[in-house]
C-alpha cells in the first residue's frame, strides 16, 4: 500500500494510508486535489507545490 496525499483549500492536507475507493473519494469537498506527500512539517501548499517555511531570524 502506498499512502496519497490530497489538498483542499478550506481544509488543508490530509494523507490516507492507501488508495481510496472511489466512494470515499466522491465524499471528498469540491475542489480536492490530490498532491505529493508533504516533505514534513513546516511546510505549505503554494501556487501548486510544497514550500518550506522560512526559518525564524
Amino acid at each position: 500500500m502506498e499512502e496519497v496525499g490530497f489538498f483542499h483549500p478550506d481544509r488543508g492536507y490530509w494523507q490516507a494510508i492507501s488508495e481510496p475507493s472511489q466512494n470515499v473519494l466522491d465524499g471528498y469537498p469540491d475542489g480536492t486535489i490530490r498532491v505529493p506527500l508533504k516533505p514534513g512539517a513546516g511546510y505549505e501548499w503554494i501556487g501548486g507545490k510544497w514550500v518550506a517555511d522560512e526559518a525564524p531570524e
